[in-house]
């Protein structure tokens, strides 16, 4: 329930029929607790098309990980393993979506002062 939620809050349920969300969530719910489910089976008891389940499956990990990146070890996740992150996320999306951008803005300008450090080193090289 908590992860349709955080779907929603994503705009990812606006304008699509709940069945797809739902089973998307349940696939990665279940992905995170261990459990291998596969999409098509889940497509075939709903009979809806697995196609888009996966689709929704890779905006709901697009949304987590966008959240989740500008955490310390953010770098470390990725499309393959945003399940092992997946109850974290959902514990703490609370936390982290209103975090998210002020943790961006600090990213870029650390970011920058590097690169301007590393202009200036190589500046004073020549």
């Amino acid at each position: 329930v908590k992860l349709v939620a955080i779907a929603d809050e994503g705009w990812i349920c606006t304008g699509r029929m709940w069945a797809f969300i739902v089973s998307a969530a349940f696939v990665l719910a279940a992905r995170a607790h261990h459990f291998s489910v596969d999409v098509e089976d889940v497509a075939n008891m709903l009979a809806i098309n697995p196609l888009t389940i996966e689709v929704r499956i890779r905006e709901i990990k697009e949304l987590l990980i966008s959240v989740m990146q500008h955490l310390p070890w953010g770098h470390m996740i990725n499309k393959t393993n945003v399940h092992v992150y997946l109850l974290f996320a959902i514990d703490f999306f609370d936390v982290l979506k209103p975090v998210a951008p002020l943790l961006r803005r600090q990213q870029l300008e650390m970011e920058a002062e590097q690169t301007a450090t590393a202009a200036v080193a190589a500046i004073r090289q020549e």
